[in-house]
């Protein structure tokens, strides 16, 4: 497999990881089990203020990872 592809496959694995993460993050995602969503607000209050903006940058080097592997940089 060429290094440029697995690459490319890599980023796009976190860049979709850092959006699920966004997401459930955010509370957009919504956990199904009532003990998993007492978990998930939980987080949210604890550690939701990190969490975002973490998801976010992760998200924006990994597209700007994508991008570069289609320019052939």
């Amino acid at each position: 497999m060429d290094v440029g592809i697995s690459k490319l496959l890599i980023s796009l694995v976190f860049f979709l990881m850092a959006g699920y993460l966004y997401l459930y993050a955010s509370g957009i995602i919504k956990a199904k089990d009532s003990d998993a969503r007492k978990r998930q607000v939980e987080l949210m209050g604890k550690e939701g203020k990190w969490l975002r903006p973490l998801c976010l940058a992760l998200a924006a080097f990994s597209f700007i990872e994508i991008c570069m592997s289609f320019l052939g940089m």
